[in-house]
């Protein structure tokens, strides 16, 4: 087929001109497709190309643009099969301008369409240019590299890999990816993790108030989720626009299962205070069981723990104060009232300042009279001492200064001869009796976690590294020691997240 036939073709297709004319505008209707013809010379030099054509493709639609010398609008004939000349489908854009361009909607993905543009001035000079091609993009998809689905996971910090095809993943506000996680005690079912690409690009979306930070961008195709407990969990996740519109199609979206078994296990019964120090807070310690939520004062540092995160003292000026609270108070032992004043205490330790006297956790006044309780770290040995209007103190024997994590607890049964017990990584490491310490131990002053209050004020403190620092208000069994103790760095569960 010569140019020129093919061109009165095309013509013919977009009606600008009657079957075998030569060029010539045969009616108003065809004349209102290119315009006006402006007052003046007449124009009879069609528009000329200077680029393109420039086109953008998606999976279902594209656009296409040229330039030219002139305003010009375009009209575009396109179909699957090269070379026409009876092209399916037709796209026009009336509008004049010095880059006309039109867009194609309702293709198919992975296709190739093939089309030939019709630019015409105002004049209705017209210039058909040749065949070109272009290739529709995949259709977005979103699939999970890992965990497989169903995995059994022994950590509670799951990290997700995933492939994105089709779909660019741009930076906060732009399109993204989005997870959700079902069965987390404290998160909303509504909560969404927004994944943006860039620094600092995880967003919450109707975010449940309180909640630290439940996610953390690792690099560009891989999340943490963190703090998941243990049991069933579905996660879902889909591809989002900047409204986080999912584009619709079932490969945008995945939801799959896994389960977490982290070997976890509770925490035992008459729990108090637990300062865990996971969430790694530069300022206070979160009490996950009560309100005992205790102000960092000199600059504890969080750091790697025995049970994730821990808190690192100097021994110059670092402790952490919790305000006095009658959880943290024990009463006089009452033989009419089973377990009366009992407590435990239990924590990991890691120092090597065997040296001298420092203080774990103390919740003791010296004045008036000594009431209250310490645990101390004597010359590298556990002590633990109590204050009922009299002072005592019992000895561990047990060296922890060793540059090793130690799990260290006591248990107190005021009542019962020898009812003092010291673990020590899970073992009884020795009784004592503390028979005649069962006054009450209640006082107004403060809690301190690595430092004491003194008559002569601050004093005694901790280097080293203490990790989940609990306080009971009933005794610990040694089987209960030993369950802690097996369970490591898994630790106990959770529940409900760190508020």
């Amino acid at each position: 087929m010569s140019c020129v036939v093919r061109e009165i073709q095309i013509q013919y297709q977009i009606g600008l001109i009657d079957a075998g004319s030569r060029g010539e505008l045969v009616s108003d209707a065809a004349r209102s497709r290119v315009g006006s013809k402006p007052p003046g010379p007449p124009d009879r030099l069609a528009p000329i190309i200077l680029d393109g054509p420039t086109v953008l493709a998606t999976a279902s639609s594209a656009s296409i643009q040229y330039t030219t010398n002139e305003e010009a609008n375009i009209t575009v004939l396109y179909g699957t099969t090269p070379g026409g000349p009876d092209y399916p489908n037709v796209a026009f854009n009336p509008e004049f301008s010095l880059t006309p361009s039109v867009d194609l909607t309702s293709l198919e993905p992975e296709t190739i369409y093939y089309f030939v543009g019709v630019l015409c001035d105002h004049s209705g000079n017209c210039t058909v240019t040749d065949e070109g091609s272009f290739v529709t993009a995949a259709r977005p998809t979103l699939e999970i590299l890992s965990p497989e689905p169903g995995a059994t996971l022994n950590t509670g910090d799951i990290l997700i890999d995933f492939a994105v095809k089709g779909w660019t993943v741009g930076g906060k506000g732009m399109s993204h990816v989005l997870f959700q996680v079902d069965n987390v005690p404290g998160l909303h079912e509504l909560d969404q993790l927004m994944f943006y690409n860039g620094d600092d690009q995880i967003v919450e979306l109707n975010r449940t108030p309180g909640l630290t930070l439940f996610a953390s961008w690792v690099d560009e195709d891989t999340i943490r989720i963190n703090n998941v407990p243990d049991g069933l969990h579905w996660i879902s996740a889909h591809l989002a626009t900047s409204d986080h519109e999912s584009p619709g199609n079932p490969e945008a979206e995945v939801t799959f299962s896994i389960v977490v078994d982290t070997g976890s296990i509770d925490p035992p019964e008459g729990l108090v205070a637990w300062w865990s120090f996971d969430d790694r807070s530069e300022i206070r310690a979160a009490d996950l069981v009560g309100e005992n939520y205790g102000s960092h004062l000199g600059d504890p540092r969080p750091v790697d723990g025995r049970v994730d995160a821990a808190l690192r003292f100097d021994g110059i000026d670092d402790f952490v104060q919790v305000p006095d609270h009658a959880s943290l108070n024990f009463s006089g032992s009452d033989p009419a009232v089973p377990n009366s004043g009992d407590f435990a205490v239990d924590f990991w330790v890691n120092t090597t300042a065997g040296v001298g006297r420092q203080v774990i956790l103390s919740k003791y006044a010296d004045l008036p009279s000594p009431r209250g309780y310490a645990i101390v770290v004597e010359d590298g040995v556990v002590k633990l001492e109590i204050g009922d209007g009299t002072a005592a103190s019992y000895d561990s024997h047990v060296f922890v200064a060793d540059g090793n994590w130690h799990l260290v607890a006591v248990s107190v049964d005021r009542d019962r001869p020898n009812g003092g017990t010291f673990f020590i990584d899970g073992d009884e490491a020795g009784q004592f009796d503390p028979g005649d310490q069962n006054n009450s131990l209640e006082n107004d002053e403060p809690l301190t976690i690595g430092a004491a209050i003194t008559p002569d004020g601050l004093g005694d403190f901790f280097q080293g590294v203490v990790d989940e620092l609990e306080v009971f208000d009933r005794t610990l069994s040694p089987v209960q020691m030993q369950l802690i103790f097996a369970a490591g760095t898994a630790g106990k569960y959770q529940s409900p997240l760190i508020l």
